[in-house]
């Protein structure tokens, strides 16, 4: 009887993580195709990436209030929350709004497949390779897939491609640092929807001055246009997005996490198919393939106390 609710508990732990990685993908995914559309009407990628931290960071401290969790300001939460700032608004929302002015939406969420290897790389060195066959065997079948996924699915064809390929890396990067600095570096027992509120605020305290000397800032019209309903939606998605994100690192470790870039690829493509009418070749579906097998046979991490986070 034991054995069975152990086995049981594990389904359930392994199911509500499968879900969390879907969810997280399916958000993110989605940031990749309304960013290009907000950049088709607005070339100014700060000037995007203030409006998007602005309004999740009236958001998320709107509700903290409400419910009445706002943290007491200590010099870790400052340190914490300006740093994620840092990395998350000035570095992976400008980086990604400015490369989906250059590069097609698909080509970009195929490129944030590399988030998950960044991550998975950097834990497996830390924790001395302490992995699994079965989980070594999944990560070589996903980074052939990735390998293919890329030469099939990135055209290096047109001028200049290469380098914004290769600038376009940089997005993947900025989000895996973030990943590890929301997994490590979480002041513990602080509310996490205060914590991304704040930390969106900070970010656009950096950004403004920035977007007032280059020139970026943009005005919003109180009548929706694509522009207004596209920054509105990547807000939406990226707040909820790092909230299930903060949830499944907490819950099933970095490592499992790291899996999210997979899942954020498969959105990002399928929306920018739908949103955008991008279209894929055979061989970039194959490659698909090959990264979602080796994502089912990559084990989740058991659940692991990374950061005492309040969600409720």
């Amino acid at each position: 009887m034991h054995h069975l609710l152990s086995k049981a508990t594990v389904h359930i732990t392994r199911l509500n993580g499968c879900l969390l990685l879907f969810a997280v993908g399916a958000l993110f995914g989605l940031s990749v195709p309304l960013s290009k559309l907000a950049a088709e009407v607005e070339a100014q990628p700060i000037g995007l990436a203030l409006w998007v931290n602005i309004i999740v960071g009236a958001s998320c401290l709107t509700i903290t209030i409400i419910r009445g969790r706002m943290p007491v300001i200590s010099a870790d939460v400052i340190r914490f929350v300006f740093l994620w700032g840092l990395v998350g608004a000035v570095g992976g929302d400008v980086l990604l709004f400015w490369i989906v002015q250059e590069l097609p939406a698909s080509t970009v969420s195929i490129l944030l497949v590399c988030e998950g290897f960044i991550v998975f790389g950097y834990v497996t060195i830390r924790d001395k390779l302490q992995v699994n066959r079965k989980n070594m065997a999944g990560l070589a079948v996903g980074m052939f897939g990735m390998v293919l996924l890329i030469s099939n699915g990135v055209s290096f064809s047109a001028v200049g491609a290469p380098v914004w390929i290769i600038l376009a890396l940089s997005v993947p990067l900025m989000f895996a640092a973030e990943d590890l600095l929301i997994s490590d570096w979480t002041p513990p027992g602080v509310d996490f929807v205060a914590l991304t509120g704040l930390a969106a605020i900070a970010g656009s305290v950096m950004l403004l001055p920035v977007a007032w000397y280059l020139d970026d800032l943009i005005v919003l019209s109180w009548v929706l246009s694509q522009l207004e309903i596209a920054i509105v939606c990547i807000a939406i998605s990226s707040a909820l997005g790092t909230l299930l994100m903060v949830r499944l690192l907490t819950e099933m470790g970095p490592v499992y996490g790291s899996q999210a870039g997979y899942t954020i690829t498969f959105a990002g493509i399928a929306w920018s198919m739908v949103l955008l009418g991008e279209r894929l070749n055979s061989g970039t579906l194959f490659a698909l393939l090959l990264l979602l097998t080796g994502l089912l046979i990559v084990e989740p991490r058991k659940p692991i106390p990374l950061v005492s986070t309040k969600f409720v």
